[in-house]
């Protein structure tokens, strides 16, 4: 009797601890990392490398202990100097911390969400080899137990390579609770690779951007015109037009020049929806004018000032951290280079037809003001596009 009662008490003990076992695995599951992994991805450079961290905020509140305010870079700096370290020939490399902002994205899966970036510069002590080394990572993974962040390469100087989503591995504890350590080992390149692909990138930005090409055919479109009494009149000597069509494109490559120069190096630092706003709005403007007049024959600077306006643009594409001055200098130019030889390619298609229909035909205003409609409609789309996305 005291058997049976024995066994009974042992069976419901074993049926409790089942369904405590089972309680807490889906305890587990429940409370599993709902939020996109951390995603950590490297922009390779001669010199160095700059680090762009993208994380949930709740995570980082999490290991930071507390809410994220503006005043806390030198204690986020710390963080991460704790967390990241990386070495090549047996030295650590120099951690910064360049910049942090928050903000709300949607995921496809868990919708709306608060996000924080992290930019850092990771800098070797000496000249030393920047493309083999080892990666000690567990910021977040220290503390969020289940926590995972993505290692990739977004870009690669020397290789010529742009935009890359390449995993190089993932930060997480294995299966004895350990955070093991990367090693990562890039394929070599040169400098010729790196600025050729510099020059690619300027020949594509020019290329995939339809604003920009079609605020360029807005000023070429009365390059053979001049003001006369607050209207068009016709140029009757082809030189003066082609003349003019030279200053207006100079004066343009001038502004975006300098623009794209002050921005890269960070002199100048405005934010990239208010820019691409801006460049909706000179679109606008340059629309209204090929109709009407509204710069009085100043068209030569306003592309000067409108070019700032583009190159500030220009200049968010190739941001450069970790880039000794002789290598800025040649990326730059690499860059400019290419969006240059759109350009000329732009203006070699497009002003002769320009020149030829405007001499053509008598009714060149009704076509005018055609197009002048067309460019203001397009702008006024970007317009509403940039502001919608400025105001989410």
């Amino acid at each position: 009797m005291v058997q049976k009662q024995a066994d009974k008490n042992s069976s419901k003990n074993k049926g409790l601890k089942k369904l405590f076992l089972l309680f807490v695995f889906f305890s587990v599951f429940a409370s599993a990392h709902p939020l996109p992994d951390t995603k950590v991805m490297f922009h390779m450079y001669p010199s160095g490398a700059a680090i762009d961290i993208t994380a949930p905020l709740r995570d980082f509140e999490i290991v930071f202990n507390g809410k994220i305010t503006p005043d806390q870079k030198k204690k986020i700096q710390e963080y991460f100097k704790d967390h990241i370290k990386i070495s090549s020939e047996n030295r650590f490399w120099n951690i910064e911390l360049v910049d942090y902002k928050i903000s709300r994205t949607r995921d496809s899966v868990v919708g709306l969400y608060d996000k924080i970036d992290f930019r850092i510069t990771a800098k070797p002590q000496k000249k030393e080899d920047t493309r083999n080394f080892t990666l000690h990572y567990d910021a977040f993974v220290h503390q969020i137990y289940n926590h995972k962040s993505i290692i990739g390469l977004a870009s690669d100087w020397e290789k010529g390579v742009q935009n890359s989503n390449q995993i190089l591995g993932v930060a997480a504890r294995d299966l004895d609770g350990n955070i093991q350590p990367l090693n990562i080992s890039l394929e070599e390149g040169n400098f010729f690779t790196g600025f050729k692909s510099m020059v690619e990138m300027g020949f594509r930005h020019i290329l995939e951007g339809k604003d920009h090409i079609l605020f360029l055919i807005s000023l070429l479109l009365v390059a053979p015109f001049f003001v006369e009494d607050r209207k068009w009149k016709l140029f009757h000597n082809k030189k003066s037009a082609v003349k003019r069509v030279v200053k207006i494109v100079t004066a343009f490559t001038v502004g975006h020049s300098l623009m794209l120069i002050l921005g890269a190096i960070q002199l100048i630092n405005i934010n990239p929806n208010n820019i691409e706003i801006g460049i909706a709005i000179t679109i606008i403007l340059s629309g209204i004018n090929i109709s009407k007049p509204i710069f009085f024959g100043k068209e030569v600077l306003i592309a000067l000032l409108f070019g700032f306006v583009h190159g500030l643009a220009f200049a968010n594409t190739i941001t450069f951290f970790n880039l000794d001055i002789s290598q800025f200098i040649w990326s730059v130019l690499g860059f400019n280079i290419g969006i240059e030889l759109v350009q000329i390619l732009i203006v070699l298609i497009s002003f002769p037809i320009i020149l030829y229909v405007s001499n053509r035909f008598k009714n060149i205003d009704l076509y005018r003001s055609a197009v002048s409609v067309f460019v203001i409609v397009m702008a006024c789309y970007w317009m509403y596009e940039r502001v919608e996305s400025f105001l989410q």
